[in-house]
């Protein structure tokens, strides 16, 4: 078996380094990973971490409630199995059986492999379709619509159109009007749809 290497440490450290010696002393042949530990032995690991006797320890619910969150969800050193079930991942318990320099570092390549991921999700998601292309139209926030009229006949026939829509007078001096395709072949519907789910048409004339 394995020894601990124990050096200079912290709260979060000694937490760890108390959950691996709860599971190695427990462990039997499936080994140490199947092992897990109840919601109260991590209380108890954080509570004789910060320098407390474990003969005065006191339930806490919810004071632990932060930490236990963020290496859950954010560091990935515990699982949660089922509630108030956990067990050490492969990195808490790497966590734990190293010592402080070497945590610091485990944890350091932790959280920039997280901002990594993050940062990848983000642009992956900003590249998504709906999410490139409405980047070109952001100059649109905030305008509003200070007149609505429809395409008059010779507006329409200058336009090579049968068709006429409705036009949108806006905020910026800009005009709005629908189309029946990018290349400008005729004049379009406006779909029209609000939060209590009433769809209406702003149909061409």
């Amino acid at each position: 078996m394995s020894t601990i290497k124990t050096n200079k440490s912290t709260v979060k450290h000694t937490t760890f380094r108390q959950l691996v010696e709860l599971i190695l002393s427990r462990q039997t042949e499936e080994g140490w990973g199947h092992q897990t530990f109840t919601r109260q032995d991590i209380h108890k690991a954080i509570w004789v971490a910060q320098g407390n006797d474990i003969e005065t320890y006191v339930v806490r619910q919810g004071n632990y409630a932060t930490a236990i969150k963020s290496w859950t969800d954010d560091e990935k050193l515990l699982e949660r199995i089922d509630r108030g079930l956990y067990r050490l991942s492969d990195n808490g318990f790497k966590f734990g059986m190293g010592t402080y320099k070497e945590g610091v570092k485990l944890i350091r390549t932790i959280n920039e492999d997280r901002l990594k991921a993050r940062r990848k999700a983000r642009e992956e998601r900003n590249n998504l379709p709906h999410f490139k292309h409405a980047k070109k139209f952001q100059h649109l926030v905030g305008l509003s619509i200070v007149k609505v009229r429809y395409c008059t006949p010779s507006e329409r026939d200058s336009l090579g159109w049968y068709n006429s829509p409705i036009i949108l007078h806006m905020s910026d001096g800009s005009l709005m009007f629908p189309q029946t395709d990018d290349e400008g072949n005729d004049g379009g519907a406006l779909a029209l749809f609000n939060d209590r789910g009433n769809l209406d048409c702003a149909y061409t004339i």
